[in-house]
């Protein structure tokens, strides 16, 4: 029912550990506030014009991944970044989720008898992370995927993934907003 990797994660680990609803709930609703901002920050990078369409419909597919891929896009060419690239991307994205939670149901079991597999699955989250910020990387946002990286994979290695990754979305966001000039479009 909910189409943010590590919400899944947290409520899982939520559930397991004892948690109540409304406590799973107020949870992941505070983890996914970000998700409230990627829409009008999309909007911005691309010079404050309205994205025609459907803005409703590939919004409610902008996941971090999602969102990473469209910043760069908007980056590189924000002329080819539209409705349909956006309902594209986000739906690609979806399909391949849930195409994976599928196979992960029909062979997750099968992970058991190779280590290997679960040491990969134990690390995947933080290399997906570290991989959306080496794509947004350039020397106005340096500091931003260092500071987030780090704390990422710090509080992953002392802790959890499912720790590291918000700490470090929490530290890089922060680290940006302190860096940040008022009235500059893209700022880091």
């Amino acid at each position: 029912m909910v189409f943010a990797g590590a919400s899944q994660f947290v409520a899982v680990a939520l559930v397991a550990g004892g948690a109540g609803p409304l406590v799973t709930f107020l949870s992941l609703l505070a983890m996914n506030v970000r998700h409230v901002f990627y829409g009008p920050s999309l909007t911005g990078r691309l010079g404050g014009r309205p994205v025609p369409g459907r803005p409703w419909l590939w919004g409610s597919f902008l996941t971090d991944e999602v969102f990473a891929a469209s910043v760069a896009a908007v980056d590189r060419d924000p002329a080819r970044v539209g409705d349909r690239w956006l309902l594209g991307l986000g739906l690609g994205a979806y399909l391949a989720w849930a195409g994976g939670t599928f196979v992960g149901v029909l062979g997750g079991s099968a992970s058991a008898r190779f280590p290997a597999v679960d040491a990969a699955l134990g690390f995947m989250l933080t290399a997906l992370f570290l991989t959306l910020l080496l794509a947004l990387v350039d020397t106005a946002r340096l500091g931003v995927a260092v500071v987030a990286g780090v704390v990422c994979l710090t509080g992953s290695l002392l802790s959890t993934t499912a720790t590291g990754i918000p700490a470090g979305m929490v530290a890089g966001a922060l680290y940006g907003a302190s860096r940040a000039r008022p009235g500059l479009a893209g700022a880091p």
